[in-house]
């Protein structure tokens, strides 16, 4: 049975997937094509991360550990240590050969690259992180947990600037743009934040029909993956849907950019699918 997909990343032409059967696998997906595929977790993978300059992929999940590829030949770089906890995000630090992973039990590691060797970790006071996404000006970490708190670190110190109450529930996804934090939840909110001397101010709200699993800012619009099987197409600006995605048949988990007018996205259905701008959509290998 194929595996159910929670993670996605894409460069060109290629498209790494990873799910429950603890697999990662690099498609051709333009050409429906396996380029390789590697069985390098113990447990189910809940997060992958490709680095800017789209040399490595990094992939993490259930069974704690944090390993590093090399996206074009599948080669395994590094493998971290075993944390106790499950790491539940991952994201790299812009303009830095350094790695961030978020735990379960609120722990957050930096890690250098490409050795995977700890080079920094702090302590998030909530517990069951599910989201992490790096600001670059100011430099500065956002995370959203269980609780639904959102909170802002200093990303070179760690030091916890502000803590908001973003949702009614887990907070699932962050998204970051032009200084700005997208959250979603398992309230079915979609939220805008900005910093206002010093001080986080949520700018909107949009209340959509289901929970919130993952967030994309794509050009002027925020795309917002849900657990009612559909992708909902955002205005920032007016904090209105402007587009429904209809398709998969199971909730949608994870999202990615495909290029200036594209978009792909994972589902519990176990497929990902590629949707131009105007809706029409391919399902990949």
């Amino acid at each position: 049975m194929p595996p159910v997909i929670t993670a996605v990343a894409v460069a060109g032409s290629k498209l790494a997937t990873a799910g429950d059967d603890h697999a990662i696998r690099v498609w051709d997906w333009k050409q429906g094509k396996l380029c390789w595929t590697h069985s390098g977790h113990d447990g189910w993978v809940r997060s992958m991360a490709l680095s800017l300059d789209s040399r490595w992929l990094a992939t993490a999940g259930n069974d704690g550990r944090v390993r590093l590829w090399g996206f074009s030949d599948g080669e395994l770089i590094a493998g971290s240590q075993q944390h106790p906890a499950a790491v539940t995000a991952l994201c790299w630090i812009p303009n830095d050969d350094r790695l961030l992973a978020a735990h379960f039990d609120g722990s957050i590691v930096v890690y250098g690259v490409p050795d995977l060797v700890p080079v920094d970790r702090w302590s998030h006071a909530g517990a069951d992180v599910r989201a992490v996404a790096v600001l670059s000006d100011p430099p500065s970490l956002a995370v959203g947990d269980r609780s639904g708190t959102l909170s802002v670190y200093e990303l070179h110190s760690g030091r916890l600037q502000a803590t908001v109450r973003a949702h009614r529930g887990r907070l699932r996804a962050l998204a970051v743009k032009d200084g700005q934090i997208f959250s979603g939840g398992e309230d079915g909110c979609v939220s805008c934040w900005s910093c206002a001397q010093g001080e986080w101010i949520e700018r909107w709200r949009l209340e959509l029909p289901a929970r919130v699993n993952a967030l994309l800012c794509l050009e002027s619009l925020l795309v917002a993956g849900c657990s009612d099987n559909t992708l909902r197409l955002i205005d920032t600006a007016s904090a209105t849907v402007q587009q429904e995605l209809s398709g998969h048949c199971g909730s949608v988990t994870a999202l990615a950019s495909a290029g200036p007018c594209g978009l792909l996205s994972a589902s519990f259905d176990t497929s990902v699918r590629y949707w131009q701008r105007q809706g029409t959509q391919e399902e990949s290998p």
